[in-house]
């Protein structure tokens, strides 16, 4: 078992709570935990991982999975939070594991980052198709989605449809179909 743990300040004083409290433990303080089953299934698949904010939590487990089962296939992660400023840890863990191949790229959105527009996810998507369509185009490509629910596995799925609509020409509902074939994962909450 292990943690990847950094003291993040949100700039507003605060600290998470989870992280402000692990970053103060040293290795000989003892610490109760329960494992519960989560959904991922370990598999040497091309998988698009979409993570936002604390949501990227357990996709750091299947990253370290691949690391550790020698994946080859393709990995696309995409994470979301509000500053680029406030996720440096996590996205330059991130980026070492692009540069050591266990993810074929990392895209970012930060969405309080670009004055008074919003970049979200479905944006980051929208901006990067050809990146995602390399990956989904497999029809053995996994989905891992982990972040709030309030409609964002609904807009992933639908952005995920659209583009096989537009790359192969076909009607949605065909499209619909081929995506309902790929193993698709979600924590939400």
């Amino acid at each position: 078992l292990g943690f990847v743990v950094h003291e993040i300040e949100f700039g507003n004083g605060r600290k998470g709570l989870a992280s402000a409290f692990f970053s103060r433990l040293t290795p000989e303080i003892p610490v109760a935990f329960k494992l519960l089953p989560g959904v991922y299934q370990p598999a040497d698949v091309p998988m698009i991982m979409i993570g936002i904010g604390a949501g990227v939590s357990p996709l750091f487990s299947i990253i370290e999975d691949r690391k550790q089962h020698n994946c080859k296939t393709p990995a696309l992660l995409l994470f979301g939070t509000r500053h680029e400023a406030e996720s440096k840890p996590m996205v330059e863990l991130f980026e070492k594991e692009k540069t050591s191949g266990v993810l074929t790229n990392a895209l970012y959105a930060f969405s309080r980052d670009h004055g008074d527009k919003k970049y979200y996810i479905p944006h980051l998507m929208e901006d990067n198709k050809e990146a995602i369509w390399n990956i989904w185009k497999d029809p053995a490509a996994a989905r891992y989605y982990c972040g709030p629910a309030l409609g964002i596995p609904e807009q992933i799925k639908a952005i995920l449809e659209q583009l096989v609509v537009e790359k192969l020409g076909i009607p949605p509902q065909d499209a619909a179909k081929i995506a309902k074939g790929h193993t698709w994962y979600i924590e939400s909450f």
